[in-house]
């Protein structure tokens, strides 16, 4: 269901790589548009492996085409899709267990943008391509509803790079952090309500709760009030005017402030993990939004380039013919001066003609037109819109090509021999 390409065609059409080793100076350059790294890397897949699949090649192209006639709403849509990240990378390290707090934070991000690219699907009228890519979106959404809640629920706003630098989790998702961390910035605080409770449980109007690095957390009484310490209190330090006691409840307030900062950054390392997992098992939702998105991304990049350089949309059938008027190279008319590439048609068949010999001295184009006519018949059969006037395409599985002089010494096979060899394959 793809057409064929060799290793071969791809370098000499110069699809993904340029032998100027420039991006720009490739079709994959020229094409991407896109606002996020999976709808690049769809887009690659596509020129890669273009569809010989009819049906699917007028979809994609009625995608591109319902983007193409509302610039409004494509230029929306880009704004939305800047904010996504890249999940197949995203989900990846969480599955592996490589996952840092900002990765996370990157999976809210992007789930908290799908309502309003659903607002966005809703409020424009497509024709089915992209209506049907509009509900399975929903759909995908829908399933993730409940895991973007959650992150949104315990993830502060900006988290940290590493587990270890702690902060993590937002204020009031889990009762127990929020203690500890009440403990750990607000001691004084914590110990002041405890004086109250005892003061108003003993009486004792001159009870005072203080801290000594050497003995720790203790409750002070002064001597003419000694004898009214509670049978709770254990005598821990003997002043000349006053007696310090230690209690139950006192030593294990002790215990909870003094280890604190180690307990929190721990429950926080194991609620991290939870969400990790709670998110591992939406594994195949976040990939099938992935693939949405990423098609969603690589239609929007395509009416985009097609809309700056003036393309067309082509007729793709099962016919042996492929008829282009006033075809362009796509990548040669981009780089040039405005208006200096000179267009070229072209008009092969299963009946007369059925093969070109294409003469001329160096210079004078050949390759050009060759690569030109080889690109619009991959433009069309990856759903682009292409650089002609008007085309027709019949689906073509396979394309083959040598240009140019070149030999492989290391193989032992000379110039000519790479030339026969090329030929015969």
């Amino acid at each position: 269901t793809v057409m064929q390409l060799d290793e071969t065609a791809i370098r000499t059409l110069e699809l993904i790589e340029a032998a100027s080793g420039e991006k720009r100076h490739t079709l994959w350059g020229l094409l991407d548009c896109c606002r996020t790294p999976m709808g690049s890397r769809k887009l690659k897949a596509w020129l890669l492996h273009p569809s010989t699949d009819l049906r699917e090649i007028e979809h994609r192209q009625n995608c591109v085409e319902d983007l193409f006639d509302k610039p409004d709403s494509r230029r929306a849509l880009t704004t939305l899709l800047q904010e996504i990240a890249d999940l197949p990378r995203v989900t990846s390290r969480l599955s592996t267990r490589q996952a840092a707090p900002r990765d996370l934070g990157a999976l809210r991000r992007s789930l908290s943008r799908l309502p309003a690219l659903e607002r966005w699907l809703g409020e424009t009228a497509f024709s089915s391509g992209l209506a049907t890519l509009a509900a399975a979106l929903a759909e995908t959404a829908r399933s993730l509803s409940t895991l973007a809640s959650k992150l949104e629920a315990a993830l502060v706003e900006a988290p940290p790079a590493k587990l270890g630098d702690g902060g993590l989790i937002r204020p009031g998702f889990h009762h127990e952090l929020d203690e500890l961390r009440r403990l750990k910035t607000d001691s004084d605080q914590v110990l002041a309500e405890l004086e109250e409770r005892e003061r108003k449980a003993t009486g004792i109007s001159t009870l005072k709760a203080g801290y000594n690095s050497v003995f720790g957390y203790y409750l002070e009484i002064s001597k003419a009030q000694s004898l009214k310490a509670p049978a709770s209190y254990t005598r821990k330090q003997t002043l000349t005017n006053a007696e310090r006691y230690i209690t139950p409840e006192l030593k294990e307030l002790e215990t909870r402030i003094l280890t604190a900062e180690e307990k929190m950054l721990r429950l926080e390392a194991q609620l991290f993990n939870d969400l990790r997992d709670e998110a591992i098992g939406y594994h195949g939702a976040l990939l099938r939004l992935s693939d949405l998105l990423s098609e969603l991304d690589g239609f929007q990049s395509l009416a985009s380039v097609a809309a700056m350089h003036d393309f067309v949309k082509p007729k793709v059938d099962f016919s042996y013919d492929l008829d282009i008027v006033e075809g362009r190279h796509p990548v040669l008319a981009a780089l040039l001066p405005s208006g200096t590439f000179v267009a070229n048609s072209l008009t092969l068949n299963a009946r007369d003609p059925q093969i070109l010999i294409l003469t001329g001295p160096n210079m004078a184009g050949k390759s050009t037109y060759l690569r030109q006519n080889a690109l619009i018949a991959l433009l069309a059969q990856i759903g682009s819109f292409v650089p002609a006037k008007s085309a027709r395409v019949g689906v073509v599985d396979k394309i083959l090509t040598r240009i140019g002089a070149q030999d492989a010494l290391a193989q032992g096979d000379s110039t000519f021999m790479v030339e026969m060899k090329e030929t015969s394959h």
